[in-house]
C-alpha cells in the first residue's frame, strides 16, 4: 500500500520530537540528530504502511517504531559491542562524514 505525502508530512514532527529526545539522553559527541531522524523517516514511512488499528493508536504505534529504529541505527553505527562497553572500553568518538571527506579535500 503506498502512503501519502501529506500523511508522512502530518507526522514528521513527532518524529523530530523523538529523536530529540533520544538524543538528550546520550552522549551528544556520538549521536548526529540528522541519522536519527533519517532513521525514523524510514520508520515512519514503514509505520504507516503496516498499520491496522488492531495495533492501537496511530502516533502511539508510530513513536513506538520510529523510536525503535532510532535505537537499531545506533546499534548499527557503534564501533564496539554492549559486552565491551559494559567491560569498561570506551567508544570513540565518530566524525561525521562530511567531516572526513572535508579534510581529504584539503
Amino acid at each position: 500500500m503506498a502512503v501519502d505525502e501529506p500523511q508522512i508530512e502530518q507526522y514528521m514532527g513527532a518524529v523530530r520530537q523523538v529523536a530529540r529526545s533520544l538524543r538528550s539522553r546520550l552522549r551528544a559527541d556520538t549521536v548526529d540528530l540528522e541519522e536519527l531522524e533519517a532513521d525514523g523517516f524510514e520508520a515512519l514511512v514503514r509505520a504507516l504502511r503496516d498499520y491496522d488499528s488492531s495495533k492501537g493508536p496511530l502516533i502511539q504505534y508510530i513513536v513506538i517504531r520510529c523510536r525503535g529504529a532510532m535505537i537499531d541505527g545506533l546499534r548499527r553505527r557503534m564501533l564496539s559491542t554492549r559486552t565491551q562497553r559494559t567491560n569498561g572500553l570506551e567508544e570513540p568518538l565518530l566524525l561525521p562524514l562530511e567531516h572526513i571527506l572535508a579534510d581529504d579535500l584539503r
